[in-house]
């Protein structure tokens, strides 16, 4: 429970305690309507006393006070009762949670209350209980406190937490999804979603829960995770491993020197020099790659790919006439990609576009793929979603289109970061 939320429990807690005790206390004697309580003095002296403790906060003194007011003769069950709403009070405060809570339990079964207090007095058990760690029994009172009418934001949050924590994954997934239904989803809300989704090994809606929340908090390790659980699943095609190398790029995740060199050697044996220049520049500027015992073989990796990358940049128009004469498309869409690894992404979109356009292509999905990134470095947004939306359901490039349209809706209308020129 955050300090702000125990300090209001608290609060609301000494009021439940204490102001129905108050006439009572004030006039020995009389009786107080809704409980039917008549103090008698020998009662009236202890409790005033406490009363007067616990304003002090000497919380502990308050509940020896309070023992002994217990001890009082022939004690009638309202009186009992109403020792029971200051203990309640003095335990909290104490920090003993679980004895206050058992305090307002036993109000809670015995005497006749009022609606409002009572659903307050529900919504402290629940909070006490869940302070006191424990979660089984203050998610029963949560949901009690919910089914009455509750609508506390920061207690009707607690249900799910209590839930999950009590080891009942499948009812906190229950409740968090009603929530985000009523009102939305929220970092938190999706936090917690997905440890319930991993308990109960949910890979896929795992995922789908990881892609709500790096648009929400678009944080390194949501995307670290989200990366590596969709390149690691079985089946995912090698030749996204550009596709996502890129994206670690853009995200901040692709980690240390060796995977900006894996990437590098990656991006030179599928043919996209462009990529790998970019890579290894984006590294030397992060400060990862150019120093150390390794540094003399970057440079000459770098040296390497920025001349790859000169040669393929001066053949490029050559290449797409070639490409453009051919039957299928797949040429054309090649060069397309290779185009963006070059940063010219409208080049890339148009001839991706049109080695669609030819039909026959060895991978159709991964075209879709590819001309919806150079649509998003592009800066047209809108188009670049469509086409990522367009892959199809089921192929094994859906969950890498599925990154990259999180990538693009977390930072709406900001173009995406073309790669270096590779010349």
């Amino acid at each position: 429970m955050l300090p702000s939320m125990k300090a209001a429990a608290l609060a609301r807690i000494a009021r439940a305690a204490c102001a129905a005790a108050l006439f009572a206390l004030a006039v020995p004697g009389h009786a107080y309507a809704a409980d039917a309580v008549s103090v008698r003095p020998e009662l009236a002296r202890p409790l005033q006393q406490a009363q007067a403790l616990m304003a002090r906060k000497d919380w502990r003194a308050a509940l020896r006070v309070l023992q002994q007011a217990q001890a009082t003769p022939h004690l009638t069950q309202a009186e009992r009762l109403l020792i029971e709403r200051f203990r309640g009070a003095a335990a909290a405060g104490a920090g003993d949670d679980a004895l206050a809570a058992r305090s307002f339990e036993a109000v809670i079964a015995g005497a006749t209350l009022q609606a409002p207090e009572r659903l307050a007095m529900m919504q402290s058990i629940g909070e006490l209980l869940y302070q006191a760690r424990d979660y089984a029994h203050a998610a029963t009172w949560l949901r009690r406190y919910q089914q009455a009418g509750g609508t506390d934001p920061a207690t009707v949050e607690l249900l799910p937490q209590a839930e999950y924590l009590a080891g009942d994954a499948a009812a906190a997934e229950q409740d968090l999804r009603r929530g985000i239904a009523a009102s939305g989803a929220s970092v938190a809300r999706l936090q917690l979603l997905a440890a319930c989704q991993l308990k109960r090994k949910d890979q896929v809606g795992y995922l789908t829960t990881l892609e709500q929340l790096v648009v929400l908090a678009p944080r390194p390790a949501y995307w670290d995770t989200l990366i590596d659980k969709v390149t690691s699943a079985p089946g995912f095609p090698q030749g996204l491993e550009v596709a996502a190398g890129y994206l670690r790029l853009l995200t901040g995740t692709l980690g240390d020197s060796g995977s900006y060199v894996d990437l590098a050697e990656e991006s030179l044996q599928q043919g996209l020099p462009g990529f790998a220049v970019a890579t290894l520049t984006r590294g030397e500027s992060a400060g990862v790659l150019g120093k150390g015992a390794a540094a003399a073989r970057q440079q000459r990796l770098l040296a390497m790919a920025r001349h790859a990358a000169a040669a393929d940049l001066a053949d490029l128009q050559h290449e797409h006439g070639v490409a453009a004469s051919r039957p299928d498309g797949t040429a054309l869409v090649n060069l397309g990609w290779d185009s963006l690894g070059q940063g010219h992404s409208r080049q890339a979109v148009a001839w991706i576009q049109a080695g669609m356009r030819k039909g026959r292509l060895a991978h159709p999905n991964e075209a879709m793929l590819e001309l919806g990134i150079a649509q998003l470095a592009a800066g047209t947004r809108q188009a670049g979603e469509r086409s990522l939306t367009a892959v199809h359901d089921g192929s094994p490039v859906q969950p890498m289109a599925r990154l990259w349209l999180a990538y693009a809706r977390h930072s709406p209308g900001k173009p995406l970061t073309a790669p270096a020129p590779g010349a």
